[in-house]
């Protein structure tokens, strides 16, 4: 098994094409993608010629290389409900098309943010993200504990309660009633 980092476009020529070529005894495929990439990196792979197995080697929600940014350049994070979401349709998108997948790191990884290609929440006791609950759900196990969610919350005080201004000193409330 070889590992790449994406196979390149839909095209007949790419990453898959160069491995069959020059490294013909090969004979699985591992493709690290993330996010957007992984519903198309299998028919990415075939249209390059890959006939044979691929595992997808390196993989989870969307990478903040690909997230939409700030006028000062900062990735924006998604939320990690919208992480979850979207792993989950990805990885059903996969299912009898790979032999195999691997998720990038499982604990809690600093890249870009604290949060954003972790499994366990940062600075716990290792309780479990959302996109934990996935991985559980699309191996076929099921978490003990579930995720904390947060329903609703708001600002106490400052000019404008539903928004966060930077140049007020606020507090936050949190509605207990509201964690699900």
């Amino acid at each position: 098994m070889t590992v790449v980092a994406d196979v390149g476009n839909l095209t007949t020529y790419g990453k898959a094409t160069e491995i069959k070529k020059y490294a013909p005894s090969i004979q699985i495929l591992g493709v690290n993608s993330y996010g957007p990439g992984l519903p198309t990196v299998v028919n990415r792979a075939r249209s390059q010629g890959w006939t044979g197995p691929l595992v997808i080697a390196e993989t989870g929600p969307l990478g903040h290389w690909q997230a939409q940014i700030t006028n000062w350049k900062a990735s924006i994070e998604p939320s990690s409900d919208q992480k979850a979401t979207d792993l989950d349709k990805y990885m059903t998108m996969l299912k009898g098309k790979v032999q195999g997948t691997i998720v990038f790191y499982w604990g809690t990884k600093i890249e870009a943010t604290p949060t954003w290609h972790s499994f366990l929440l940062p600075f716990s006791n290792n309780e479990y993200e959302r996109t934990a609950e996935v991985l559980a759900k699309q191996w076929g196990g099921r978490l003990s504990n579930g995720a904390p969610r947060i329903g609703s919350f708001s600002f106490q005080d400052g000019k404008n309660k539903n928004r966060w201004n930077k140049d007020e000193v606020t507090s936050l409330k949190l509605d207990p009633s509201h964690i699900c």
